[in-house]
């Protein structure tokens, strides 16, 4: 009987270290989707070009003799 109780708690041991490793596996690979969308949506968006660009007033009117 004692085996059997032995045998019964490493199962249930077994079987919660399992449903942990495939908890975490989809955590991750959701983790890794999650990047990898973010970092090609920020490698591919050409908006962010647009707000780097900044116009330059090369009007000699406007210069100020010192």
């Amino acid at each position: 009987m004692e085996r059997l109780r032995n045998f019964s708690a490493i199962l249930v041991n077994h079987a919660a270290d399992m449903a942990r490793y495939l908890t975490y596996d989809e955590v991750m690979r959701r983790l890794r989707t999650m990047l990898d969308t973010m970092f090609t949506d920020v490698e591919h968006d050409s908006s962010t070009d647009a707000d780097t660009y900044i116009e330059v007033d090369d009007d000699e009117s406007n210069e100020t003799d010192f």
